[in-house]
């Protein structure tokens, strides 16, 4: 199945409703009519999550573009006031501007995330280079996987999650059908390959009673054309199961579209393919797989409704000084202007006596409106624990030192360190469905890094070896301590190696035991050196003096040096 081209915006985090989570609709069922084809309204069966996340979905699609996608669909941000007239609201949307804080600062934690790539192995047996090609090009398209994961970590961070989907290359009917194992590998049928999907693709799936997925749901819409045809809008639903995926389609030209918009209720979609194995039939798992961020970590949504402030309060403000630099000129009196001559600027008369202001009084909702933009800019960035890119440059109490903005990403590491787990956890889970589908049992994937805890200081050296220097009466103390600092350096290690390790801490001796044997072990040394010695001089004999040895030190057989000669006094 190739991946879709239309836009991918991921789903966004865990549902908190609790739905009744009833059986497959009937279009997934069988209940076909006769010649293939399900009503469209079945297809478009939407997941209680996706029904409340729409709109929240596609507001913080376009706050994540911005630029010129965000300013063709400005009227679905900008707030109309009430009973406004349409052409003035027509041109503030021509005048609309924007500040893009989301990208800014979920870009921070993108280029973090991946500053050092995760480090990937496959242990276990291997007849061929497949998967260090794979890790080359995941997706069919020359994208590595480290960059495919870049890709979805974006949208789990403006979404909170993403699916990624296991796929293999589909039989075309002029292949010829593998009859072995080999076969399907030297075609390269089981060669998996990935496509990430967003929340507006995914419509529906449910899950069993452990939270696993059994079924879902994704729709793809593109616009087709030949070469001096007429276009058309081709839209396909894909089923997956735990042991099938089915292929829907409906093709309708853009007329027909803007008509059956608001009502699709007698349109209808053929079955172009399927029922199907998957990739991953063989092993009873839905191919499809959705990956996204934990508790709190969804930063997103964090600046949605700040950020949706601050757009308006800055085109409003944008708006009024505009209009104030526009000045119109205005005439109060009763004469006729039936002969003047008029330029391209319009103006306003009134009768004698007329009073004529403005509602906003003096200006100074100008200054209020501009320190309220500021205010939310700063917001904005904090919601998303990045203080220091969300204030102004000018000098102010608030730039301080360097220290302090040190200090002050401190939460953001930490986030980005639980962001990481989550990564490395997906990871992992993606790679076991790509052996699976490959059909290699004995191979283990593992993977490493995207760790954000930092190195002991040389503080917290410090105060280990200070507290190992007590010597506290204590094995249980000590080689709690041991393993402390052995976690802290080992922040690359998988569960399986710091296992061996805290074992080997535990078999191993005390800092007093290894004293004991050193101290021990020199006695030795010194004593066979002793005899040594001795068999030396015993071994020479008699054809040489003791003399010739020179002086013996004191215990080796020697008196030591002779004492001097005190000269007698006269």
């Amino acid at each position: 199945m190739a991946t879709s081209p239309a836009a991918n915006l991921p789903l966004i985090g865990p549902y908190t409703a609790t739905p009744n989570n009833p059986q497959p609709i009937a279009a997934f069922t069988g209940e076909a009519d006769e010649t293939g084809y399900v009503r469209v309204s079945l297809l478009n069966s939407q997941h209680p999550e996706y029904v409340v996340r729409q709109d929240a979905w596609t507001d913080l699609s376009l706050l994540y573009e911005g630029g010129a996608e965000l300013k063709a669909h400005g009227e679905r941000l900008l707030k109309k006031r009430p009973r406004e007239d349409e052409e003035v609201f027509a041109a503030r949307l021509d005048h609309l501007t924007y500040q893009n804080i989301l990208q800014t600062g979920l870009g921070w934690y993108s280029a973090a995330m991946f500053e050092t790539p995760p480090e990937i192995l496959f242990d276990g047996a291997q007849d061929d280079d497949f998967f260090d090609k794979f890790l080359e090009d995941c997706d069919g398209s020359g994208t590595s996987f480290v960059d495919f994961w870049k890709k979805a970590f974006q949208y789990m961070l403006t979404y909170s999650c993403a699916w990624v989907l296991t796929d293999l290359k589909a039989l075309e009917p002029d292949d010829p059908v593998p009859l072995t194992l080999e076969d399907e590998r030297r075609l390269g049928l089981l060669d998996p390959h990935l496509a990430v999907y967003g929340p507006l693709n995914v419509l529906n799936w449910r899950t069993d009673e452990r939270g696993e997925l059994r079924w879902a749901v994704v729709r793809t819409e593109v616009e087709d054309q030949e070469f001096l045809q007429e276009k058309e809008l081709v839209t396909r639903w894909y089923y997956y199961d735990r042991e099938e995926y089915r292929v829907y389609e409906d093709r309708r030209s853009p007329e027909e579209d803007v008509r059956i918009a608001s009502n699709d209720t007698n349109r209808r979609a053929k079955l172009i393919r399927g029922p199907l194995p998957h990739s991953l039939s063989h092993v009873h798992r839905v191919p499809i797989r959705r990956v996204g961020l934990t508790g709190g970590l969804w930063i997103a949504n964090r600046a949605y409704l700040l950020l949706l402030d601050h757009f308006n309060q800055d085109n409003t403000l944008r708006w009024a000084l505009f209009m104030s630099n526009m000045a119109m000129p205005v005439i109060i009196g009763d004469g006729d202007n039936s002969s003047m001559t008029y330029s391209e600027v319009g103006y306003l008369q009134f009768p004698s006596g007329t009073t004529y202001t403005w509602s906003e009084p003096e200006g100074k909702s100008f200054s209020h409106s501009a320190k309220r933009v500021e205010s939310l800019r700063e917001e904005c960035f904090r919601s998303m624990n990045l203080q220091a890119q969300g204030r102004s440059m000018r000098a102010t109490p608030a730039m301080q030192s360097g220290r302090s903005k040190i200090l002050e990403m401190a939460p953001a590491k930490q986030i980005l360190a639980g962001m990481g787990d989550d990564i490395v956890r997906h990871m992992q889970d993606v790679l076991d469905d790509v052996r699976d589908a490959r059909k290699k049992p004995d191979v283990h994937p593992d993977v490493r890094g995207l760790n954000f805890q930092e190195d002991m200081t040389t503080e917290e050296v410090f105060a280990v070896t200070s507290l190992l220097s007590l010597q506290i009466p204590s094995k249980t103390f000590e080689k709690f301590i041991q393993k402390r600092v052995a976690k802290a350096w080992m922040i690359d290690a998988n569960r399986e190696e710091l296992t061996i390790v805290y074992d080997e801490i535990e078999a191993g001796p005390t800092m007093e035991e290894r004293a004991q044997r050193e101290f021990s072990k020199r006695v030795k040394d010194a004593q066979d050196q002793i005899r040594e010695a001795g068999g030396k001089r015993q071994g020479i004999g008699a054809n040489v003096a003791p003399g010739d040895f020179g002086e013996l030190p004191p215990g080796r057989g020697g008196s030591g040096p002779k004492p001097k000669k005190q000269s007698k006094r006269k």
